[in-house]
């Protein structure tokens, strides 16, 4: 995975995705005891809202993805998962948690699948 020099610093609180990547981080790493920074325990490791990096495009192998919120990245943010899902790229991000020896980084990407027609369509790629 090569990230760019190139990031902007970001809250994911007013952006909405605070409780997403949160979950995601606790999902992964269950033995840290991650916790809200809103204060929600006295117990475990708080996940800071703040500091985030976000970043316009990443390159894994010979791929190129972009976040579909950077200018630079939009031509780059479409793609399939799961075999034939399409998809968007919203945010690529690196997040930190600095409470760890050494620092524990995460880089992840947000995606967004788009929604699947209510009818079953018969293309070329379905048979």
């Amino acid at each position: 995975i090569m990230l760019p020099n190139q990031f902007k610093i970001i809250a994911l609180r007013p952006l909405n995705i605070y409780p997403i990547v949160l979950h995601f981080l606790r999902l992964q790493f269950p033995h840290l005891n991650l916790i809200s920074d809103a204060g929600e325990a006295l117990h475990g490791i708080p996940f800071e809202s703040r500091g985030v990096r976000s970043y316009a495009t990443v390159n894994i192998g010979a791929a190129k993805y972009g976040s579909s919120l950077h200018h630079r990245g939009k031509g780059f943010c479409y793609g399939y998962v799961d075999g034939r899902h399409a998809a968007r790229v919203d945010y690529i991000l690196s997040v930190t948690i600095p409470h760890q020896i050494p620092p524990l980084i995460v880089n992840l990407a947000l995606i967004r699948r788009f929604q699947e027609p209510a009818f079953d369509i018969e293309h070329p790629w379905s048979l």
